[in-house]
């Protein structure tokens, strides 16, 4: 019995777990005569998911299905779904390996046996089989969204109807698909110019800003207010997004990168919502 692989088809499914399901079109060719078979059954068949032959995780599809053999046929097409649990583990595993494009390994291991005319069991040796599904940069990073894979890092940023807020945001946005994409350089980059971006929103609207942070604070003597300490937390953070830009000093990681687009993300948010509010009051004195 030699098996080979038709065709491999990945899916992400979210039910109370998330998983990949990966359906698989197996062929088995029989290499002895029709004639010597009246019946034959698959117990067990095992796919163990690798990439570079690294094993991930590993599936069961047992079944207990009697095929009837027909003598004008050599072979039978079995239709499989593997579904395996995508936590997190298994993603930031997959995600650890990735560089661009994936190529998922799935070695199939199917237990065989059947029934001669004379009504003689006999068992097949397990026989093997290895699916191979590529995967583009640009799919398996829609798969993790599906999934919700990016969640952990990816924040929303809240969008004020202020002129010029746009430019802003269309560079956090470019600054997420570079992290999705792992492009941590260019991620840090999209951060700087966000912040270039809103700094004119900002300097022109500070005054009015800094009131409604400040709103309710008592400083202290010879201490910094509350806004005077996020202006410089702003510079602090913008300062490490200069980084970016000098690959032949500083060497940008994912790390680097996913903080620093926590960081400038969580901060413009909260300095928008005050941007807004400041602009606002202003229209309506």
């Amino acid at each position: 019995m030699d098996l080979r692989v038709e065709s491999v088809v990945l899916t992400p499914e979210k039910r109370i777990n998330s998983y990949l399901r990966f359906d698989v079109t197996l062929i088995a060719e029989r290499e002895y005569s029709s004639t010597d078979l009246k019946e034959m059954t698959t117990t067990n068949i095992v796919a163990i998911l690798q990439i570079e032959n690294e094993i991930l995780s590993t599936s069961i599809y047992s079944i207990n299905n009697q095929i009837t053999v027909h003598p004008n046929k050599s072979y039978q097409h079995y239709n499989l779904s593997f579904s395996f649990i995508a936590n997190r583990n298994l993603l930031n595993t997959i995600e650890a390996y990735r560089s661009d494009d994936l190529e998922f390994q799935l070695k199939i291991h199917c237990t065989y046996y059947y029934k001669n005319q004379n009504d003689i069991i006999v068992s097949i040796p397990t026989r093997y089989a290895i699916a191979k599904k590529e995967i583009s940069q640009k799919k398996w990073i829609k798969i993790l969204e599906d999934l919700g894979y990016s969640e952990s890092w990816i924040l929303e940023v809240h969008r004020p109807n202020i002129a010029g807020m746009s430019e802003v945001i269309k560079h956090l946005n470019h600054a997420r698909e570079k992290l999705s994409s792992k492009s941590p350089k260019d991620c840090v980059a999209d951060l700087r110019s966000a912040w270039k971006s809103l700094e004119d929103l900002l300097n022109s609207n500070w005054n009015e800003v800094a009131k409604l942070i400040d709103r309710e604070s008592n400083n202290q003597d010879n201490k910094s207010s509350k806004s005077q300490r996020i202006d410089d937390l702003k510079k602090s953070i913008y300062s490490l997004t200069n980084t970016g830009v000098h690959s032949e000093v500083y060497d940008t990681t994912m790390l680097d990168a996913e903080m620093y687009y926590q960081q400038t993300v969580s901060l413009i948010a909260y300095l928008s919502k005050h941007l807004k509010a400041a602009i606002d009051s202003r229209m309506e004195s």
